[in-house]
């Protein structure tokens, strides 16, 4: 009888793949990317956010062609939120809309724009370890009537600016708020944007976004903050 030896790879047929064992197991991802573009812009009376409604899913995907990622708060308030997983964007909102009718019963009047403006970023903070996979920009008008705008990342950071972009075009409509809004780079004198001005340009930037970006599309939602309260408008874009 031969006697035993020891089993070596050499022994396997050349055709013969070998399994190696994933001891971790599958990935475990909480977040999904559901796309999402907001927009903001600031004047002397004013305040301007606007937004696609295209929510996307995987691959190419598009689950909804009319979810509205702009949430009115006050008269004078509002929330651009989105850019990211869009389950976290409705908590999110949920728990804002309740802190600021707690708000408005312990304070017996309506949240300013930097008082939420602190309260979205605290919330935002709690959870940095867990974060909320969303882009918020809110916009208002502060306490001298000047229009307000405040830009933020998913775990609180946020400044207050002019003009803002956040979410998956935000690098194709940047560098024309830039030359339209930020007259960088332009050797002709700065011209103040209307209301009614901003409106258009908000439009035609979005309609240029959803010609090179395919997870902007169907609709643009735009708010145009003022004294006298919030007008809203609705344009198509392309859905293919």
């Amino acid at each position: 009888m031969a006697p035993m030896r020891a089993f070596q790879c050499s022994d396997l047929p050349m055709n013969t793949t070998t399994f190696t064992p994933d001891l971790h197991g599958p990935r475990f991802d909480p977040y999904s990317l559901n796309g999402g573009t907001m927009l903001g812009i600031t004047g002397a009376d004013y305040c301007l956010l606007a937004a696609d409604t295209r929510l996307c899913g995987p691959g190419y995907m598009i689950l909804s062609r009319d979810e509205s990622r702009l949430f009115e708060f006050t008269p004078q308030l509002a929330l651009a939120a989105g850019g990211g997983f869009h389950g976290d964007t409705l908590t999110l909102t949920k728990l804002l809309s309740a802190r600021v009718k707690s708000y408005k019963y312990d304070h017996r009047k309506e949240i300013t724009a930097a008082s939420f403006a602190a309260l979205l970023s605290n919330m935002l903070y709690q959870r940095r370890l867990f974060p909320f996979y969303v882009y918020n920009l809110v916009g208002g008008l502060d306490e001298e009537g000047r229009g307000a705008l405040y830009g933020y990342d998913p775990v609180g950071s946020y400044q207050r600016g002019r003009f803002e972009c956040l979410g998956v075009a935000q690098s194709l409509i940047d560098p024309l708020l830039d030359c339209k809004v930020g007259n960088m780079n332009s050797q002709h004198a700065a011209i103040p944007l209307s209301g009614q001005d901003a409106v258009q340009l908000a439009r035609d930037v979005f309609t240029a976004a959803a010609e090179r970006e395919i997870n902007v599309g169907d609709s643009v939602e735009i708010k145009l903050i003022t004294a006298t309260g919030v007008e809203n408008f609705r344009y198509n874009l392309r859905n293919d």
